[in-house]
Parts: structure tokens; C-alpha cells; sequence
């Protein structure tokens, strides 16, 4: 919901405003309809049988011509190019003046007029088919720690969206209309995509070895793993899987450790979300000289590829820059390569309630899923090692003037993310001494330490920089 979007086409018509004379009175009662008027700064409805001289109405309830340089001091333009009414017809007694004077003046008639809410829907469906099976051998085969435990099973999801937008949210007298950009928000199921919805097929198993256990030095030792095999309608087939194991030399010691590979297909709002109109300012141009050396080293020679030096977009265009942002269909799925290995220590004796845990962790995501601005596209574009990358192709530029004429935004694939580092705990609990049943007493220590924490972006096939848009 966008609270009080103001149209340009009903505010301008609004504050173009007169107030009634005897001149003029005649033909207001000629037209016979009741009209919202201003009357000793009250909003109050007014028709032929209670008019009065000095009555502010707007001027389009007489003449129904559109606020024009006779009323202005320049005519004001809707995001079409026109002064024309758009979202409301004039003469039929809807419009209602604004009172721009003043603190607070803009209310009543006038504000419910020319400031409304824009109310969109989004209705998200779920089908899902599941079955599992889980059990363990004991019944037929034990390893020397226990029996095998198993599961298995089979799953089948289709998500779909449904999006409506508000009928006023593509209206070209909205202020920052959708229409000037050529690319309204467009409901869903969106015709640019063949199929709108993500369904997926997969087959997965678990398994659990308890290889040793109640031995000298082997209280436990045991391996677990599982596997996941999915096909996708949008990303196609992955394969995810994990592998780890514990080992208890000790009762009171647990040393354990996991390798995983694991997918995150992109969601329905990533792939398919509405596309909405978006600006650049316009001085904020990554090439414009007063943010040419704000980049990274690439940014001097690659802008010189699009603009001339002292490239100063000022001279040329606007303050702002027309774009799109919005979901993606071209998006691939997300892999995370992960490594753990920590301890747990829970000693008996006198230092019984005392828990140590600590974990080494090692994460790296590749084409990590992001949404992007229309300037950190822009940024990107330039401040990558080569322009062949793919912000670049979403970046179109005069080629007369080289000022920004159009972008794309929205979700891409990034790069790659790492981050490493260790997770700590420690926890002890004890009685509160000094008698007996007076409760316990908690105490608890947690923390992580990073050892790396870094975000690649890929600028072609099998090459990589650093991240470009942390210069901006």
C-alpha cells in the first residue's frame, strides 16, 4: 500500500482554483450539479441553490479546459507531456480545490482528491505432495554401534503469485508516473514469462552409521549423511548432499564435523516480481567527472569507452534517468559449499554443568542472488575489470551525448560470498549456595569471531574482482 500517492493531473487541477463572482455565478448554476468548494477555508459541498459569491471551486467545473500558461507561470506537465486530466474526468463535479497557503492548508475535499492510496494484491499459492519413509535395521542388521537408521522419500511443490496492481498504479498523472518509462507494473501472471510459477520434483535419503560405540577411547563414532536431487521448471536439475560425522573418544567429548553442498533456487518474487518504473539522478552518474575517481581503479578508462573526459551530464538531460527494476527470470540458483568442524565439552566431576562449544566455520555462496539499484548497476558496469559484463548490458547510454537513457535493475546473480570465522558458547549452571532449594544460577557466554568476510562479482565467464560497489 503506498499512503497518499499524489496525481499530477488532479493536483494541478486542483490548486487551479477560482473563487465564484456574480459574474461568473450565473454560469456555475447554469451547469445544475453539486461540486466540493472552499468557503471561509471550510470544505463544503456547494450546487445552484446554495452558492455564494467568494466560493473557491475549481476553475475546470466552469470551462473544463485544462490549468494552461494563462495560470501558471509555466503550464504544468503531466508524466504524458500534457496538461490534460487523466485519472478523473473533468465537469462532473469530482474535482475539489487544494489551498496551498499556509500550514496544514491542504486537507479535506482537496487532499481526498489529489492524494490517494494505492492498493496492490499479491495472492501467493502453494501445491505440495509429500511422502517419506524413515526407519532403522535393527530388526535384520547392526554395525558394531547400533543399528542403521534410513530415510527416504519424494516431494512435489508448485508455487504460483497472483498480483494485481491498484488501477490508478499505472496512471501517467501519478508523480512519478510508470507510463514516462515505458514500462508499466504489470499484473501477474506476466505475459513476457511463459510460465509464472515454479514447480519442482525431488527425491531425497538420509542416513545415519553408528560405526563404534561403548569401546575404550570409542564412546561413539558415527557417519551421517544425505542427498537431495531436484528438477526445476526454471533453473533445471541440482543436486545438493552433506556428509559428516561425530566422534566421542570420551562421554564428557564430542568432536564433530560436516562438508554440505547446498542449493537455493530463486523464489517467485526474484524470478517474477512486478516490474516497476525506477530513476538514476541524473548527476549521479558513475562517469560524470565529479564521481569518475570515486570508483575503483578500472572506472577512468572504462567511462572513456562510453563518454568523453570532463563528461559533465548536466549539460544534456533532466534530473533523473528512466529505468525498470523487478523480478528476473533468467536467474540461476544459488550454491553454498560449507565446512564445519567444532567440539563439544560437557565435563562431569566438580565442574559438572559446564558447556563448552566451539565451531569452525567455512561458507562460500556462488551466484549469490541480489537486487541491484539502478546506480549500482551503473557503478558495477564501469568499475569491473572489462564493460563485457552484464551490468553493462543493462545500461543504455545516448550515443550522441552518452548520458544515461534507460536502465534495468533488479535481482541478478552476483558473484560469489565467503565468510569464515568460529562460533563460541560457553554455559555453566549451578546451585545458588548458602542453603538449600534457593534455585540455580546460569551463566552464559556466546560470541563469534570472523576470520574473512569478502563478496566477489564474476565481470565474465572465469573472472572475477573485487566487490565494485562498496565505492559507492
Amino acid at each position: 500500500m503506498f499512503s497518499n500517492t499524489r496525481l499530477d493531473d488532479r493536483y494541478f487541477y486542483a490548486i487551479d482554483a477560482i473563487a465564484l463572482t456574480s459574474g461568473n455565478l450565473a454560469a456555475f448554476n447554469a451547469n445544475n450539479r453539486t461540486v466540493s468548494a472552499i468557503r471561509n477555508g471550510q470544505s463544503i459541498q456547494i450546487n445552484p441553490s446554495n452558492a455564494q459569491a467568494g466560493d473557491i471551486i475549481c476553475r475546470s467545473e466552469l470551462d473544463g479546459t485544462a490549468p494552461g500558461i494563462s495560470h501558471f507561470p509555466r503550464p504544468p506537465r503531466n508524466p504524458d507531456g500534457t496538461g490534460r486530466a487523466i485519472s478523473f474526468t473533468p465537469r462532473t463535479g469530482v474535482c475539489a480545490p487544494i489551498n496551498i497557503f499556509g500550514p496544514d492548508s491542504i486537507n479535506g475535499a482537496g487532499a481526498d482528491f489529489a492524494f490517494v492510496d494505492i492498493v496492490n494484491s499479491t495472492i501467493l499459492t502453494q501445491q505440495q505432495l509429500l511422502g517419506s519413509l524413515a526407519g532403522d535395521t535393527a530388526e535384520f542388521f547392526e554395525l558394531p554401534g547400533g543399528p542403521i537408521g534410513f530415510a527416504v522419500g519424494f516431494e512435489y511443490r508448485k508455487d504460483t503469485s497472483l498480483f494485481r496492481p491498484d488501477s490508478l498504479q499505472n496512471s501517467p498523472g501519478i508523480t512519478a508516473g510508470v507510463i514516462s518509462s515505458g514500462s508499466p507494473v504489470r499484473p501477474s501472471p506476466d505475459p513476457r514469462f511463459e510460465d509464472p510459477s515454479i514447480t519442482v520434483t525431488e527425491g531425497f535419503g538420509e542416513i545415519r552409521l553408528p560405526v563404534l560405540a561403548d569401546m575404550k577411547f570409542v564412546d561413539l563414532l558415527e557417519v551421517n549423511g544425505a542427498i537431495r536431487y531436484s528438477d526445476y521448471n526454471t533453473i533445471g536439475k541440482t543436486l545438493a548432499w552433506n556428509v559428516g560425522g561425530r566422534y566421542k573418544p570420551l562421554p564428557e567429548l564430542t568432536l564433530r564435523g560436516t562438508y554440505s553442498v547446498a542449493v537455493r533456487a530463486p523464489n517467485l518474487a526474484e524470478l517474477f516480481g512486478p516490474v516497476r518504473a525506477a530513476t538514476i539522478g541524473l548527476l549521479a552518474d558513475p562517469c560524470a567527472a565529479a564521481k569518475v575517481n570515486s570508483g575503483s581503479s578500472f572506472r577512468v578508462d572504462n567511462c572513456l569507452e562510453f563518454v568523453p573526459a570532463g563528461f559533465n551530464p548536466a549539460n544534456f538531460a533532466s534530473a533523473f534517468r528512466p529505468g525498470i527494476t523487478g523480478g528476473n527470470p533468467n536467474l540461476q540458483e544459488e550454491e553454498a559449499t560449507t565446512f564445519t568442524a567444532g567440539f563439544v565439552w560437557q565435563p562431569t566431576g566438580f565442574l559438572s554443568g559446564l558447556s563448552v562449544i566451539a565451531d569452525y566455520y567455512d561458507i562460500e555462496i556462488t551466484d549469490a542472488v541480489g537486487s541491484l539499484t539502478g546506480l549500482q548497476v551503473a557503478a558495477a558496469c564501469v568499475d569491473l575489470p572489462t564493460t563485457d559484463n552484464q551490468f553493462c548490458d543493462a545500461i543504455t547510454r545516448n550515443p550522441t551525448t552518452g548520458v544515461i537513457d534507460f536502465f534495468t535493475a533488479g535481482n541478478v546473480n552476483l558473484g560469489s560470498l565467503a565468510v569464515r570465522g568460529i562460533d563460541f558458547a560457553v554455559t555453566y549452571g549451578f546451585d545458588v549456595p548458602f542453603g538449600p532449594d534457593l534455585g540455580t544460577i546460569d551463566l552464559s557466554l556466546t560470541g563469534t569471531h570472523f576470520l574473512e568476510d569478502t563478496s566477489i562479482f564474476a565481470a565474465t565467464p572465469g573472472s572475477t574482482s573485487t566487490d565494485p560497489l562498496e565505492a559507492e
